[in-house]
């Protein structure tokens, strides 16, 4: 595990228009800069990078990401590779720490509870779409499910709400709850 402090400098400190460049033509558009995505083909750049947010989004394949992120998928890293390279490259120094075993437990509760959110998530969406064939009603509600998928809570205490109060809709709200505050 690493420090929370070294990570958020790694992330103030890492330039990922410098990183992206190496690989990815980009042209400056204002504040932004834009090029063809590396992670598909295209003819027409959809690839967009944030300097003063110091992150990227393709609005053709949706994938998005911060420095470590965009490294770890182009690069094909896992993390800890990720933030020792970028600690070497901007002269970060990363400190491992060994996590106890109250924190591993710890998180491996919450990575069990936000897979089981996630495939709940996805069943609960599957029968509203079942039940709800209409495009206006799909529509309006497909940005909850958006949010239940990125981890919000708004999202499935909206979707709960739809459902009823089962005893499965009370454990995932326990479940929610338990996540947002450990």
């Amino acid at each position: 595990m690493y420090d929370s402090n070294t990570i958020d400098l790694i992330l103030q400190n890492a330039d990922i228009t410098d990183i992206i460049g190496e690989s990815v033509k980009l042209e400056k558009e204002g504040s932004r800069y834009k090029g063809l995505c590396p992670f598909h083909d295209e003819r027409t750049p959809s690839f967009v990078v944030y300097p003063q947010t110091n992150t990227c989004k393709c609005y053709g394949c949706g994938k998005h990401f911060n420095v470590i992120g965009y490294v770890m998928e182009k690069e094909h890293m896992t993390f800890p590779k990720t933030v020792r390279y970028l600690g070497r490259r901007y002269g970060i120094d990363v400190k491992e720490h060994e996590e106890s075993q109250e924190e591993q437990s710890s998180r491996m509760k919450k990575e069990a509870l936000k897979g089981c959110l996630k495939a709940v998530s996805v069943f609960y969406r599957q029968q509203f779409l079942i039940k709800n064939r209409s495009a206006s009603c799909e529509n309006s509600v497909s940005t909850y499910f958006l949010a239940i998928e990125k981890g919000t809570n708004v999202g499935l205490h909206f979707l709960l709400s739809l459902f009823g109060h089962s005893g499965l809709s009370r454990w995932i709200i326990y479940a929610i709850n338990y996540i947002s505050i450990n």
